[in-house]
């Protein structure tokens, strides 16, 4: 057999490099895979002609021969992401590419690259809850990587509010990238237009309060505990919010107009509380 096997490559070879006839080379290279399944030089000979002809079916048919040859998971995982993007590319079968994926995983269940091949599939296939699912299967794989970790969750706060019509999810997304970089700008910036539009205003307010505080931004933090005061439905949390407004108004805009309206207003909650009076005597 050996020397059946290595004459037969020798003419393969032939007809392939020498007379430009691929396809009678391709009909003995499979001559010798029936006869050495593993015979490397044939494989990798049958792979190039596939490649450079298109030949795509048949392509896929000698990755899983080599995935099943290879010697280690890292070998046969390479040959899967060969498999599962001449799958889905070429023969748009995107349920056998991500059955290939999960074979990848199943022996590295960290792999980003599977996750991230299943991201694209399940985004063209516009298959929001498998996205969403991967997408936070990759977040907590991207720790060591905080920019490509909160582009991630910038992405799945996008999904959840806009194509699975969950702004309180989102939100809480929003508030897990602060946790990761406290003044990121654009989380600010949906989180106030959350604020603008009036939608998961009270979770918005728990977010935007201790951050314009810690950034000493007193004028949206007036926006904040104003509409706080709306919101309120105890006398005693309606009156302390107007306290604390005023003195904002004293301490940072020294504007004794805006305290004292704010003061007035508390009078108007709790006309008898006597600490108002006393607030109103001393910007007078």
């Amino acid at each position: 057999p050996d020397v059946v096997v290595d004459l037969s490559y020798l003419v393969a070879r032939g007809y392939t490099d020498k007379l430009n006839d691929p396809d009678t080379g391709s009909r003995y290279f499979k001559d010798i895979l029936d006869i050495r399944p593993d015979h490397e030089e044939s494989l990798d000979a049958l792979e190039g002609i596939y490649q450079s002809k298109g030949l795509f079916a048949e392509l896929i048919e000698i990755y899983r021969k080599k995935a099943e040859l290879s010697p280690d998971d890292a070998q046969r995982i390479s040959f899967y992401f060969r498999l599962a993007r001449v799958t889905y590319e070429h023969l748009e079968d995107r349920d056998e590419a991500i059955a290939i994926l999960h074979r990848v995983l199943d022996m590295e269940e960290g792999n980003l690259d599977a996750w991230h091949f299943l991201d694209r599939i399940y985004f063209d296939a516009e298959n929001w809850t498998e996205l969403r699912a991967t997408l936070e299967r990759t977040i907590p794989l991207l720790e060591e990587d905080a920019a490509a970790q909160i582009d991630t969750l910038k992405r799945l706060a996008t999904l959840l509010e806009v194509q699975l019509e969950s702004g309180a999810e989102a939100v809480t997304v929003l508030q897990s990238i602060l946790a990761i970089e406290p003044q990121n700008d654009y989380v600010i910036e949906e989180l106030e237009r959350f604020f603008a539009e009036d939608q998961q205003i009270e979770a918005v307010l728990d977010i935007l309060e201790p951050h314009y505080e810690s950034v000493d931004a007193w004028q949206h933090l007036i926006a904040v505990l104003e509409r706080r005061i709306l919101l309120a439905d105890d006398a005693d949390d309606k009156v302390a919010l107007h306290y604390r407004v005023a003195d904002i108004h004293l301490e940072q805009g020294e504007d004794a107009e805006s305290a004292t309206e704010h003061i007035g207003a508390a009078l108007q909650v709790d006309p008898e509380r006597s600490e108002s009076l006393d607030r109103l005597d001393d910007l007078v």
